[in-house]
């Protein structure tokens, strides 16, 4: 596993124990803006700015797994 820079240690944190509150369908869906303010208000993130940088990371994070879970597919094709 990478070595994280100071502080984004609480981003893996937040990702990870969101990801369960996706909706379930044919694929899963993104976790819910609700889900994730909720999250941080939790943990003590009260500012707007601080909760656009949470949802920001959240939503890269989101990004780089789908675009993993994905990779394998293409290279059966």
């Amino acid at each position: 596993m990478p070595k994280l820079l100071p502080g984004l240690d609480f981003y893996i944190m937040a990702y990870q124990d969101l990801q369960y509150d996706r909706p379930s369908g044919m694929t899963a869906g993104p976790i819910p803006w609700s889900s994730i303010k909720s999250w941080g208000q939790t943990h003590g993130v009260t500012d707007p700015d601080d909760l656009h940088v949470l949802v920001t990371h959240i939503r890269a994070l989101e990004n780089a797994a789908e675009s993993l879970e994905q990779e394998p597919a293409k290279n059966e094709q």
